[in-house]
This record gives C-alpha cells, structure tokens and sequence, in this order.
C-alpha cells in the first residue's frame, strides 16, 4: 500500500511529454529505533546454568524470529527483566445456580499467576525498523478504497457501508 501512495504522489523527476515515460523518484523514508518486547516462560525448579542457557537460546530465536517476520534489523541492545510470576490464564469457570442456570464466573488473576510452577522473564530488544506512510488524505484513501487496492482498509469499517474486505 505504502509504495503505490508513495508513487502515486512523488514528483516526476523528468519532464513529461506526451507519449514519453513518466519517470518519478520516491525518496526513502529511513529506518526507525523501536523496542519489542517478548515473554519466554520457564519452570521455577529449573537450575541456574541451565536457566541461563534456555534464556539465551530463546533471546536468540526472538531475534531470528522478529527479522524474519517483521523485517527488522537487530541494533544490538537486549534488556531482561525478570523472573516474575507467569501469567497461566485459564478459561472461566462455568457457575450453577439452584434452578439449574449457569452462567461464566469471572476468575482470578492472583489465583493464575500463583503455584503453576513457572516463571517468566522479560525480554526487551532494540531493533531497527522501516518507516511507512501512516496517514493519508482522505480523498485519496476513499479512491483506494473504490480501487479495492490490496492491504489497504478504512480504520472505521462501519463508515464506508459498500467496503467489504
């Protein structure tokens, strides 16, 4: 989406003429520092030479994983926090009246996060990250939007009744 609007509004860097290519140059919009953070569980027994390697392993595969799905480019600065206790939510608990109702019965976030056995460390990486176009006119986007340009969509769906994804 981001480079068809780039392109579509970039100046033309040769002059046009009929019949003659319409050549544009669409500038680099850079590279942004952003922190991503993930949560690796461990157990609360495991010994501390082989808790240190289990986190590196995984601070490892959080930085595979983060380049290879969001494209980032790792700038070398790692944060671990932790141990605090691990969040192990479950589904509610079904309650039973005395005529035989039930109904969902809310559950306790103390309750999920005492005596399941685990703990959870904090990871906080530094990477880098391309900037994209956030915002366009509107104009343009309801133009888009009429184009059924791929991975382009309204943020307020109900607003545009004839948009359907």
């Amino acid at each position: 989406m981001t480079d068809y609007v780039a392109r579509r509004n970039a100046p033309s860097i040769t002059i046009p003429t009929p019949g003659g290519p319409l050549v544009r140059s669409v500038p680099s919009l850079g590279w942004q520092k952003v922190r991503i953070k993930a949560t690796i569980p461990v157990d609360a027994d495991m010994p501390t030479e082989r808790r240190k390697d289990y986190l590196y392993r995984a601070t490892q595969q959080f930085i595979r994983e983060e380049e290879h799905l969001r494209g980032v480019r790792f700038a070398g600065e790692i944060e671990l926090k932790g141990p605090r206790p691990h969040l192990d939510v479950h589904p509610p608990d079904v309650q039973v009246g005395d005529r035989g109702g039930t109904r969902l019965k809310a559950r306790s976030i103390a309750a999920d996060a005492s005596d399941n056995g685990k703990e959870a460390y904090d990871i906080w990486g530094t990477f880098w990250i391309r900037e994209y176009i956030a915002e366009i006119r509107t104009d343009l986007a309801e133009d888009m939007f009429r184009k059924r340009v791929p991975g382009v969509r309204p943020t307020r769906a109900r607003d545009y009744p004839w948009f359907q994804q």
